[in-house]
């Protein structure tokens, strides 16, 4: 399968700029055809090592994990550093099977949270981009223009706070969105 589009999600322990991240997950897909690639990306990150490169903890964001049960972590393995999770997710955007010679979009909630979290710690590490600075896409600004058609997220896409499934219901909810727009278009 061939994809033109990325959904990236984090899990952080703060909601600003320079958040210190615990959990990271990507998976491909392709707008055009609703296909989703079967394999993602997900990976545990060492909270000392986020916090080592600039990240910040809330207490607000630590309460808010407690009411949840708190954290917890999807894989089985130790977390690692976030350098190697940074290298590995850019090793994943990489190796997709792309519709297209280059990358054409790199979809999150909230481009001012999710790619401009990861885009400040290579910045910081001295990792050269994860992704060329112009791909970055908000899903939240195509389910703002479907709704002035009358569309409504569809009530199974809420988070579940596990970044790589988070991934599979921002691009359930994005297909709906992009798809009822296309249909008002059409009609």
């Amino acid at each position: 399968m061939k994809v033109d589009s990325v959904m990236i999600d984090l899990e952080t322990m703060a909601t600003g700029p320079n958040a210190a991240v615990i959990q990271v997950g990507a998976v491909g897909f392709n707008l055009a055809t609703g296909e989703v690639e079967p394999d993602g990306f997900l990976m545990d990150v060492d909270l000392m090592s986020s916090l080592e490169a600039g990240g910040h903890i809330h207490q607000s964001t630590v309460d808010w994990w407690a009411s949840l049960g708190g954290f917890k972590p999807a894989c089985p393995v130790t977390p690692a550093a976030l350098r190697t999770v940074l290298y590995d997710l850019r090793a994943f955007i990489g190796d997709l099977k792309w519709v297209m010679d280059k990358h054409p979009r790199i979809w999150c909630q909230g481009l001012s949270f999710d790619c401009a979290i990861l885009e400040g710690y290579a910045e910081r590490l001295k990792i050269a981009e994860l992704w060329p600075y112009n791909l970055g896409r908000d899903t939240r600004t195509i389910y703002d223009l479907a709704r002035t058609f009358g569309w409504e997220k569809p009530t199974d896409c809420e988070p579940t706070h596990q970044a790589q499934e988070d991934c599979l219901v921002q691009i359930k909810a994005l297909l709906s969105a992009w798809g009822y727009i296309q249909h008002r278009a059409e009609g």
